[in-house]
């Protein structure tokens, strides 16, 4: 199990991997995320923890949940955006022939998914 200074230190790696995702300042996500800029840079160099409508602020910002946040642990993107951007995240480090095969994949049980789910948004 993480000691405190490992937990924050990983929320902060993970805050900053999303705003980097997202193309956004950490003037922006601060901003955003109703959080001062000394306070949002200190979160994600591990050095200050948050309170939990803090927490909740970046994760709601960053479209993930508080528990990505905390344990990085996905329950499932929130939107097709982020959906997209873990698909493309974890193509990266494929090969260009896993790459190939997964989207053929996808390909084939993506009418699978949508026959469960006729009633889908």
């Amino acid at each position: 199990m993480e000691n405190d200074d490992e937990l924050l230190a990983a929320v902060g790696k993970r805050v900053r991997e999303l705003r980097l995702q997202k193309g956004m300042t950490m003037a922006k996500l601060a901003e955003a995320a109703d959080l001062s800029n000394q306070f949002l840079s200190e979160i994600e160099r591990g050095q200050k923890s948050m309170t939990v409508p803090k927490l909740r602020s970046l994760a709601l910002v960053l479209d993930v949940s508080t528990d990505y946040l905390v344990f990085g642990r996905r329950g499932g993107p929130q939107t097709p955006e982020s959906a997209a951007a873990e698909i493309i995240r974890i193509m990266e480090e494929m090969s260009p022939l896993e790459r190939e095969l997964a989207l053929m994949l996808m390909e084939r049980i993506a009418p699978m998914f949508r026959a469960m789910n006729p009633d889908r948004e």
